[in-house]
This record gives C-alpha cells, sequence and structure tokens, in this order.
C-alpha cells in the first residue's frame, strides 16, 4: 500500500511539474508525460514479474528499492534546474 500511494504521488506531482516547466508547448509536453508514465509503467510492472520470478520476494523489494532511488535522483535532477530556471 505505501509503495502504491507514493507512485500515485509522484505521478501527481510530476504531472504538475510538466506544466510548470514547460515554456512553450505545454500540451505537447504534457502528453509525451503521459506517454511515458503509462510506457514506463507497463514495462516496470512487467519486469516486477520477472523480479519476482527470479527471486522472490527479496528479488521483489530490492527492485522497488532501485526503482525507488532512481526516482529519487531524476526528481534531485528536475529540482536542480528548476531551481537555475527560477533564478
Amino acid at each position: 500500500m505505501l509503495f502504491t500511494a507514493g507512485f500515485f504521488a509522484a505521478h501527481a506531482t510530476a504531472s504538475g511539474w510538466v506544466g510548470l516547466l514547460a515554456r512553450q508547448h505545454r500540451a505537447e509536453a504534457s502528453a509525451l508525460y503521459l506517454f511515458a508514465y503509462y510506457a514506463g509503467s507497463s514495462a516496470l510492472g512487467a519486469c516486477s514479474g520477472l523480479a519476482y520470478a527470479a527471486g522472490g520476494w527479496n528479488a521483489s523489494v530490492a527492485y522497488v528499492c532501485v526503482l525507488l532511488a532512481l526516482g529519487f535522483a531524476v526528481a534531485v535532477l528536475v529540482a536542480r534546474r528548476a531551481r537555475r530556471t527560477a533564478r
């Protein structure tokens, strides 16, 4: 439940950032974000099944932890870029 709630909270935050960061072509930026969201959810969701098949719950937890670390890294990079753009 915690990971699912975090996933949707991150989606809502990222979706809001698209409109703030896109200076032009906001509709296209939003469409590209949604495409990446659904494509990534499908691909990464399928890979979670592979992780579970390969190593059970331990592999699934490790997989989710790696995804969380990657998501955090992307959020930090976007936040830094947003700060530089705001100046």
